[in-house]
């Protein structure tokens, strides 16, 4: 344990129980101790013991609770929202998917009907409307399958404005077809129209649904759905061909050659929107079939599209019919391709669409979770922030006592050690025992002093002690001197150290002396009236050796023949008088500035270690033979006057610092 938490250890039962921090210290010295514990900026918290600066951190604490509480709903809602959104764009593609395979099974059957009505059309092709009236119920069910017909209702034909209306359109031309006698391009002309209307449909879907997984995939199948759509319009025109022994017209043979273009353009481009395309490509085809293709299709192709008017060519309904026959097993399998690209496209939406429920629901039990703790957060923070708060007070509180603890315990540090010393100890540092070469040292003591207190009780004695060194301490703080310690009636003061002051100790030494000789002489006994006090005072000049003595109750003490010295001059004085050393009378003769007469007559019982004297008063000016020189005395009033100031300067000084020590050692 260090020599500094000995001397606060030793301080602490000398302290007495604090009254309120209001009583004392008041609001604002209160609010000063708050804020230096816990650096709050008064301009955004306020003042944190006033009921509005709780108020306002409650407030604040609240709000940055919230800052978090409110981000994370809100990034929570975004993503719930931006996710419901995509889960509604998936069930909205998934329908539209739904019709695109009702529409796709409709639009394959028209194709057929169309192919046999525009053979039956034909001159030659009177022997085939049975085929073409078994394909009439086939196509009537597709149109009743279709589950989304008002929602992709097109009003600017008025028979597609229901499907009775359609059905009723289409039956009405079936039931004309004879009494019309329309050519086989009308037919295809009348078929394609209507095919073109729901295949436009499906594409207006298509273009309104925007979705970023699977939007390769629906290109491609409207490129599948396209490619389909002008294979079947080629093998419409192809089978007027073989009916009519070639074109009968240029124009036919541009729509076959452009289907044809078209159609293989359209399905290379779906392919590489999708693999899928060629891989159910390649599954769904036989080795046959594969042959098929590529030899009897391209054959009847190549010959379509090479010799399309020939001139010894005639009709032929088996032709037709076989060239029909094997395009519509490639058309199937472009609609296979599409059905697939149909069900891979429901399938991936259908994982998306759990998928977004999932996250949904995850994202729902966040908000529903967070809405219903949010209460408790702030709850919990209200109740933090009043303990904080609660704390906070406590701690001033602490922190005042503590400095107000720790400006009592330098007080008497300082009044049991030197400033300078006090301060090595309080910095930890080793103070050793220092020599110093010329120090004046003062030793004062009460005449009689053992017959008065054997007059007075204890109480009495302590009091007047109190009352005595009280006005001793006020008084020698206008000088460069240390006190060293009082023991009973004795008081002992010497300048010089611990801050060496050159040859002034010696001055400062006699001015303290004189002035106290003169305070002494207007005391009275207070328990005595009408006795004054009266003391003898001694002085000594030389070497000492200073240093701090003791651990628990260290104390400042001087060593030396020197101290020996001004205690013999104290006892060997007189009462009412000031006795100094032959080394004293020395160190002031050189100044000039005081009346000192040797002291004769001594008592014989009285052994002094030299010659001594005694000092009288401090000289106005230079003296002679007690006569004062005019110009000297008014140099010396002109002195005394600058000294007499500056003397009265320190003194407030001291005051102002006294008062707030008196009222600290008050309440010690």
């Amino acid at each position: 344990m260090s020599l500094i938490q000995r001397i606060r250890a030793a301080a602490l039962p000398c302290i007495s129980e604090e009254k309120s921090l209001e009583e004392k210290g008041g609001a604002s010295e209160h609010s000063t101790d708050i804020d230096d514990v816990s650096g709050i900026n008064r301009l955004f918290t306020g003042n944190p013991i006033t009921q509005l600066g709780k108020r306002m951190q409650l407030l604040h604490m609240v709000g940055i609770t919230m800052v978090p509480i409110s981000i994370l709903l809100a990034l929570v809602g975004t993503i719930f929202f931006l996710r419901l959104n995509e889960f509604l764009k998936a069930q909205d593609i998934r329908r539209i998917l739904r019709f695109s395979v009702e529409v796709s099974e409709l639009v394959d059957n028209l194709q057929k009907e169309r192919d046999f009505s525009a053979i039956y059309s034909s001159s030659i092709g009177v022997a085939t409307k049975t085929y073409l009236v078994e394909r009439y119920p086939t196509t009537d069910a597709a149109i009743q399958s279709l589950t989304d017909w008002e929602a992709s209702n097109d009003n600017t034909l008025t028979y597609f404005q229901s499907k009775e209306k359609f059905q009723n359109y289409l039956n009405r031309h079936r039931y004309e077809l004879d009494s019309n006698h329309p050519t086989e391009k009308d037919e295809v002309k009348f078929y394609s129209e209507i095919i073109q209307i729901f295949m436009k449909w499906f594409y207006d879907a298509i273009t309104e649904t925007s979705s970023g997984t699977v939007w390769k995939l629906l290109v491609a199948l409207q490129e599948t759905m396209e490619a389909k759509e002008k294979f079947g319009i080629e093998r419409a025109f192809g089978s007027i061909y073989y009916i009519n022994g070639g074109f009968q017209n240029r124009e036919d043979y541009l729509v076959f050659a452009e289907s044809q273009d078209v159609a293989n353009a359209t399905l290379y481009a779906a392919r590489q929107f999708s693999a899928d395309v060629e891989g159910v490509y390649q599954e769904s085809v036989t080795v046959e079939q594969q042959r098929l293709f590529e030899v009897v299709i391209r054959q009847y192709q190549y010959e379509i599209r090479f010799n399309p008017f020939p001139k010894n060519m005639t009709g032929s309904v088996q032709l037709a019919k076989y060239w029909s026959d094997n395009m519509t097993l490639y058309v199937d399998v472009i609609l296979s391709i599409q059905n697939t690209l149909t069900q891979r496209i429901y399938d991936d939406l259908l994982v998306t669409e759990q998928t977004d429920q999932l996250i949904l629901t995850v994202l729902g039990v966040v908000v529903v979770f967070v809405v219903i703790m949010c209460p408790g957060i702030l709850n919990a923070v209200y109740t933090l922030t009043s303990q904080i708060q609660a704390y906070s007070d406590t701690l001033a509180e602490r922190t005042k006592a503590l400095h107000t603890e720790k400006k009592r315990t330098e007080i008497l540090l300082y009044q049991m050690l030197p400033k300078s010393v006090a301060e090595k100890l309080k910095q930890n540092e080793s103070v050793s025992a220092e020599h110093f070469s010329d120090v004046t040292v003062f030793f004062s003591d009460v005449e009689d002093f053992t017959c008065i207190s054997a007059r007075s009780s204890p109480i009495q004695v302590v009091n007047m002690l109190d009352n005595l060194y009280t006005r001793f301490d006020r008084c020698i703080q206008l000088f460069d001197v240390y006190k060293v310690e009082t023991i009973g009636d004795a008081y002992m003061v010497a300048s010089g150290l611990p801050q060496p002051n050159g040859n002034r100790h010696s001055y400062e030494i006699a001015m303290m002396a004189l002035d106290l000789l003169e305070l002494i002489n207007t005391l009275e006994i207070p328990h005595m009236p009408g006795t004054n006090f009266r003391m003898r005072i001694g002085i000594n000049t030389g070497p000492v050796v200073a240093g701090t003595v003791g651990t628990k109750m260290p104390r400042y003490c001087l060593f030396g023949e020197t101290v020996i010295t001004a205690s013999q001059m104290e006892q060997t004085s007189i009462a009412g008088r000031i006795q100094v050393s032959q080394a004293t009378y020395q160190a002031l003769s050189e100044q000039s500035q005081f009346l000192l007469v040797p002291r004769n007559n001594v008592p014989s019982h009285i052994q002094l270690p030299s010659k001594t004297y005694w000092l009288k008063h401090r000289r106005l000016g230079r003296n002679s033979d007690s006569e004062l020189d005019s110009s000297d005395s008014e140099d010396g009033n002109d002195e005394l006057e600058e000294l007499n100031d500056k003397r009265t300067k320190i003194a407030k000084e001291l005051a102002k610092e006294r008062e707030a020590n008196d009222q600290i050692m008050t309440d010690f």
